[in-house]
């Protein structure tokens, strides 16, 4: 069986910078097995890079690897085809370049990158293109040259980052801010973990994956390699061994199954040590199960080892869960919903306030990520009848890999018809907006059948009052009419008996509603719909609600 190797090569401004192997490094006749996979195919090497740029691949997906320059390349398919997933990472990229990349190996989509010039960026969404990439830098770091990244193995939120150069605290001309930081939260804050370490560049970094509580770290120096077991609780710092030749030691690399540190140095040849194993008697040997879907049911999770006790607790993805003592061997926890959010490699380990902590096991969650609805915008529309009404729709990932999700309607009100684009749409960090076009048609709207008159009286009254006013005037006119002479009573009956019709006319037109701004017999006014909408993703089903107002 023959392994993949990749190496990268002095920066040529051309192709033969980086290159493959599937011969397991075996050159062949005139190093034949090596193949260029940088030949036109999307890096730009007018770029200004590094006399060795860095070049890294993801540890959980070997098809996955990145290239630095002054910004950040990207590969998905082993080095077919290559794509900048950034722009110009530093001060000046006529004099500064990338040093250093690292990638999450419990997330592929966690990236670190650092720069000549001192700056650390950090995205969560690689895999998506890193548009989220962003500079963690803190004023308290300094701004040499950033010359290694480590992420916890399982954390992808925790990272040390190094510096090289001298920091000479106190001296003129020097910034005295130091080698060494950690951050817990992406780099939204750094902690200085220097503590007694020689003021001397410190070159790579290596945490010890048996150590869960980032603690166990060993360093490469210009002066050698050094240790600490409380790196992140007030560093102190020693001497791994003595024995190394007096030269820098340039870079560090654990085998952690078989406990080796190897120390690569500056013309002086590379060295390994055995560590000492970490962990107690306390042991994590299986799982059951090993694996799951994202947004499963709770279910019950059985662990199995040795020299557990009452007090060990079952750590699932960095989340302490109420474990139950079965026997020394034996502990189980019910895993919810929410620890199975999202598709990925997942760890479990146990701890025990005496024994210490296991080394953690894989558990594997297939499948896509949860969602949820985020802002919509507006959030009440009005429309008219016969036109349409738009609203912007944001969703939310719950963690890295978004799973496509199928937007819809369901039981829209008065003959409405929504249309989302897209559809279905895979949400992302930092939100996914979906466009909402909602149709109104004629018929979304109530009809008015008679307006009430002012005052809001109701017809019989109105007509009951003008009849009383009719015979009111009638009898004053008949009073008028048989005081006056024959000659006349004629023609004031004819007025009085029209002015009676003009005023019967006006009353049935104002009881009708035909009157003026007393209203019509027919009219219309606004009404207000709530619009369901529903998101579906696999396991993952949620609702949210709009308003509109159709006027």
């Amino acid at each position: 069986m023959h392994t993949t190797v990749y190496a990268s090569c002095s920066y040529l401004g051309g192709p033969g910078t980086l290159n493959k192997n599937e011969e397991s490094g075996a050159p062949g006749n005139d190093g034949i097995n090596w193949v260029a996979i940088d030949n036109n195919n999307g890096i730009d090497f007018s770029d200004n890079a590094d006399f060795i740029p860095p070049f890294v691949i993801d540890a959980a997906n070997s098809q996955n690897l990145y290239f630095g320059t002054f910004r950040l390349y990207q590969t998905k398919n082993a080095g077919t085809s290559w794509s900048a997933i950034s722009g110009d990472l530093t001060t000046n990229n006529n004099e500064n370049f990338v040093t250093t990349i690292a990638v999450a190996p419990s997330d592929s989509n966690t990236i670190y990158a650092g720069t000549s010039d001192g700056l650390i960026w950090q995205s969560s969404q690689a895999l998506q293109g890193a548009p989220d990439i962003h500079n963690v830098k803190q004023t308290s770091q300094p701004s040499r040259q950033v010359s290694a990244i480590a992420i916890d193995p399982l954390v992808p939120q925790s990272a040390f980052v190094s510096y090289s150069g001298f920091s000479c605290p106190g001296v003129s001309g020097c910034d005295g801010l130091g080698h060494l930081f950690f951050t817990n939260n992406s780099g939204a804050a750094w902690m200085k973990v220097d503590g007694n370490l020689p003021d001397v560049p410190v070159n790579d970094i290596v945490i010890d994956p048996n150590d869960l509580t980032d603690n166990t770290v060993y360093v490469a120096t210009d002066s050698g390699v050094y240790v600490t077991t409380t790196a992140t609780t007030g560093a102190t710092w020693n001497v791994l061994q003595s024995g190394l030749p007096n030269s820098q030691v340039l870079s560090l690399r654990l085998n952690a199954s078989s406990r080796t540190l190897v120390a690569a140095t500056h013309g002086r040849g590379m060295w390994n040590i055995k560590l000492p194993t970490l962990s107690k008697a306390i042991a994590l040997t299986s799982l059951n199960p090993v694996s799951a879907n994202a947004g499963d049911p709770p279910f019950l999770l059985t662990v199995t080892g040795s020299a557990f006790t009452a007090q060990s607790v079952i750590n699932f993805n960095g989340a302490a869960l109420p474990t139950s003592f079965v026997n020394a061997t034996t502990l189980t926890a019910t895993v919810p919903t929410t620890q199975i959010s999202c598709a990925g490699p997942l760890f479990v380990s146990v701890t025990d306030s005496a024994e210490g902590s296991t080394s953690p096991l894989r558990f594997t969650v297939s499948g896509g990520c949860d969602f949820s609805f985020g802002s919509i915008t507006p959030a009440t529309q009005v429309a008219q009848p016969s036109s349409t009404a738009t609203y912007q729709i944001v969703l939310d990932a719950a963690g890295s890999n978004g799973a496509p999700v199928q937007l819809s309607c369901p039981n829209p009100p008065a003959g409405i018809t929504c249309q989302f684009s897209p559809n279905p749409a895979t949400p992302v960090q930092g939100g996914t907006t979906v466009t909402l076009t909602v149709a109104i048609p004629a018929s979304a709207v109530a009809r008015v059948i008679r307006a009430r008159p002012v005052g809001g009286k109701s017809d019989p009254y109105i007509t009951a009052e003008i009849g009383l006013a009719a015979l009111a005037v009638m009898f004053l006119a008949l009073q008028v009419t048989l005081k006056t002479d024959k000659k006349s009573i004629q023609w004031r009956l004819h007025a009085v008996l029209a002015l009676i019709a003009i005023i019967t006319l006006m009353g049935l037109m104002a009881a009708c509603g035909g009157g003026g701004s007393g209203g019509g017999g027919g009219g219309t006014h606004s009404q207000t719909f709530t619009i369901s909408i529903e998101g579906v993703s696999q396991n993952f089903q949620h609702l949210t609600s709009a308003q509109l107002v159709v006027d």
